[in-house]
C-alpha cells in the first residue's frame, strides 16, 4: 500500500516522502497521513504523497498511520513506526602543536 523509508535504522534530522500507491483492485479516493497522532498531509488523486519531517525530534519512536479511502468506499489503514536517535556527537578536534 505505502512505500516507505526502512526503519531499520535511526532516521534522526530527516525529512523524507512517503509515496501511497492504488491496490489492484480499487483507486484511492483521498488519503490522510499522521504523524505522532496529528494530521501531516490530506490528500486527494492518483500520485499520493505525503511529507514527513522528523527533524528536531527527540530521541524514540514515532508511529506514521496512514487512512486510505478507495473508490468503491473501502478504508485500508497501515502504520509504520520509526526510530529516532541522538545527533551524532562531532569527533573532538585536538589542537596542533
Amino acid at each position: 500500500m505505502a512505500t516507505l523509508p526502512s526503519t531499520k535504522q535511526c532516521v534522526s534530522r530527516r525529512k523524507f516522502r512517503i509515496r501511497l500507491r492504488s491496490p489492484k483492485d480499487g483507486t484511492i479516493q483521498s488519503a490522510t497521513v499522521k504523524l505522532r497522532g496529528k494530521t501531516v498531509a490530506t490528500r486527494k488523486g492518483k500520485r499520493v504523497t505525503a511529507p514527513i519531517d522528523l527533524r528536531g525530534l527527540p530521541k524514540g519512536t514515532f508511529t506514521v498511520a496512514i487512512r486510505v479511502v478507495l473508490t468503491d468506499g473501502r478504508v485500508v489503514t497501515g502504520s509504520r513506526t520509526y526510530r529516532t536517535c541522538a545527533p551524532k556527537r562531532s569527533a573532538a578536534k585536538t589542537p596542533k602543536v
